[in-house]
């Protein structure tokens, strides 16, 4: 039986909505309940206690041909279960307060609360180690959020547009928070206009990190308490062991700050070129030390790193099992530009053309790993491409639109900023390979609308059959999945129906 996964998911989404006029406030106000249940089922999954028995009684013949029943008595399926409930009633309503000299001051109030709960279960088989080679995941958490915000929209001047907004929230798992928001557009001339934003955020832990969750899984690490020195004589130069991600309920929330300011410029009509700069600054974001950092700091996180018995007393053990819990520790400052230029055309009878390209441009993008550490110049390395932009020509007539958009991520170095170009390939002369090449693909798309409430949609993805950059960093699948997929060229349909 070979070794096979599938993954299915049930969405339930029920909105109720309703809006009304109450004097000078228009009101909205809606009701969402939604429910996401995710299935894994595995087949094929080597079993210990299925190898003991085949051991014992010699039903299975190691190296020889088997019987269906003799492979199904070494070969488990499994099934987990991951469940994630959204409750929430949100109301919001906006009224004119005065004239100011560029039209009128508009106040927008809202609140909202929620409840979320989630849990991921996994297959008793998996939970109790019988499962070979196979991480875990098991964790359950609910929490309740209240809001209310704020927003005032005042056109101080003629041709000036001003914006202050606060917001805050609650959770019932970690605290409070206040954000507010800060923006203008003033209008240069007749198709052109500045704007600029000054804000503040926050990113709440999420409940996998901040509840009762672990996440089992292995690491390959050197024990320096016992292996000092890397030899091939040592198994505790790379020995396999069990690595644990833990949630954390002392997280904080992460905070933010972010500016912009940008040029909107229509030259002539059906012509328009936005361009934005932005700088953002985050703290506290939430992350996990590796399994070899934590080893590496053993005497700095008490109960982190478990060993196993050495059998001699005063003689120290063979690590057995590491506790990667999560903490706030990065800080990240990056800078760039967005840039978006498009062109209509009206052509015919009815054919309406749009051609846009758009894109990012990053400046720098520095990280600090831990507080105390140095703040490094992360742009140009692993995961952190410096320019990532679109292209796309669409046409549309009637019901009827076609579309066609070349995606393209710019290369970086396959190793960290604080890595280096790895030894076996500069010893075979490929140094090359250390650098990760662009990612280039082509979609294509058609759909039609031309029955009553009813879409549908064809989308061709990766139309060339593009391969991913090859990583060398990634042994197992030789490509970064966060950066590329393996899919090749594949369709996609979808219909949609409004009522």
């Amino acid at each position: 039986m070979a070794a096979g996964s599938r993954t299915q998911a049930d969405n339930l989404r029920l909105v109720l909505s309703a809006s009304t006029t109450v004097g000078a406030w228009d009101i909205d106000a809606g009701l969402l309940h939604h429910i996401q249940k995710n299935t894994r089922f595995g087949s094929g999954r080597l079993s210990l206690s299925g190898l003991n028995t085949a051991l014992q009684t010699g039903s299975y013949r190691f190296g020889g041909s088997n019987s269906a029943e003799a492979i199904a008595g070494i070969a488990r399926s499994t099934e987990d279960q991951g469940e994630a409930k959204t409750s929430s009633l949100d109301a919001r309503g906006s009224r004119e307060l005065g004239k100011l000299a560029g039209g009128a001051l508009m106040l927008g109030l809202g609140g909202e609360l929620r409840h979320e709960t989630f849990s991921v279960v996994a297959d008793p088989l998996m939970s109790k180690g019988d499962i070979i080679g196979r991480g875990i995941g098991q964790a359950s958490g609910s929490r309740k959020i209240a809001a209310a915000y704020a927003e005032l929209q005042a056109p101080l001047l003629q041709g000036l547009e001003t914006q202050l907004a606060l917001r805050g929230e609650h959770y019932s798992d970690f605290g409070s928070a206040l954000t507010s928001k800060l923006g203008a557009k003033y209008k240069l001339a007749s198709g052109m206009a500045l704007r600029g934003t000054y804000a503040t955020g926050f990113r709440a832990p999420s409940l996998s990190q901040i509840s009762d969750s672990a996440v089992f899984a292995f690491s390959t690490v050197q024990d320096k308490k016992l292996c000092p020195v890397s030899t091939t004589g040592n198994d505790n130069c790379a020995r396999r062991i069990s690595s644990v991600n833990q949630s954390n309920p002392a997280l904080t929330a992460e905070k933010s700050s972010s500016y912009t300011m940008g040029l909107l410029f229509e030259p002539w009509r059906d012509t328009e070129l936005v361009l934005d700069a932005w700088y953002f600054e985050r703290k506290g974001e939430v992350d996990r030390l590796t399994a070899q950092q934590v080893i590496d700091r053993e005497d700095e996180f008490p109960g982190a790193v478990i060993r196993l018995p050495s059998g001699t007393p005063g003689v120290l053990g063979p690590i057995g099992q590491v506790l990667r819990k999560f903490r706030n520790l990065a800080l990240t400052r990056t800078g760039g530009l967005d840039f978006e230029l498009s062109q209509r055309w009206q052509i015919g009878d009815g054919h309406l053309l749009k051609l846009r390209f758009a894109g990012t441009r990053v400046l720098t993008r520095k990280q600090q790993a831990e507080e105390g550490q140095p703040l490094l110049e992360t742009l140009g390395f692993y995961g952190n491409s410096r320019v990532k932009s679109r292209l796309s020509l669409d046409w549309s007539r009637g019901p009827w639109a076609a579309g066609l958009t070349g995606h393209y991520a710019g290369r970086f170095r396959s190793h960290s900023v604080t890595g280096s170009c790895q030894a076996e390939l500069k010893a075979a002369a490929r140094e090359d390979l250390c650098v990760m090449a662009a990612w280039k693909t082509v979609d294509a798309s058609l759909s039609y609308k031309g029955f009553k409430n009813i879409k549908l949609n064809a989308s061709l993805r990766n139309v060339f059959g593009a391969k991913p950059p090859f990583d060398p960093s990634e042994p197992d699948t030789g490509f970064d999945s966060t950066y590329a997929n393996p899919y090749g060229r594949y369709l996609s349909v979808s219909t949609s129906y409004e009522f």
